[in-house]
């Protein structure tokens, strides 16, 4: 008798899938693959944020050193150089002006005064404010500074309030 059940034989048979086994895994290789890719991908993700940090925080320290120069230099055109002296001025972190260090100074200002004569011959104060970290970094390495100038007239001014 015959039977119309496919044989092996048949072309059109085809055999039933290999039910999984309690063996199956992804080899040593695979996963070495895969965590070689995704530790490139995640070292390109952290490179694309790097620059934007580094380009915030100089934009930072260049904003501090921007209103520590522009506190000493309204002082002085408040008061005048002769009762805002030359010399070394810190600021903390909230950019409190001081004349000495103290353990939260940031920043550290240095403060000088020349004389200049305009073609009008008149005496101008010519106000030169550097400003750089605190403490100072070691000899050698590279560190931001910042200098500000600015002129003003030579002109008495009131008495300033005491640092």
């Amino acid at each position: 008798m015959k039977t119309n059940s496919p044989t092996h034989s048949d072309p059109h048979h085809q055999a039933a899938p290999n039910p999984p086994t309690a063996n199956a895994a992804f080899s040593l290789t695979e996963i070495l693959i895969a965590l070689g890719i995704i530790a490139f991908c995640l070292t390109t993700i952290f490179g694309l944020f790097a620059a934007p940090i580094k380009i915030s925080f100089t934009n930072q320290n260049e904003t501090a050193a921007t209103l520590a120069a522009h506190q000493i230099s309204s002082l002085v055109r408040a008061f005048g150089p002769t009762e805002i002296p030359s010399g070394t001025y810190f600021f903390d972190d909230k950019l409190h002006l001081t004349k000495s260090p103290a353990p939260d100074t940031l920043y550290m200002a240095r403060l000088s005064y020349s004389t200049e004569a305009t073609t009008a011959q008149t005496p101008f104060t010519k106000i030169t404010i550097e400003v750089t970290p605190y403490p100072p970094p070691a000899a050698g390495s590279a560190a931001p500074r910042y200098t500000f100038v600015t002129y003003i007239p030579s002109l008495n001014k009131p008495t300033p309030p005491s640092l």
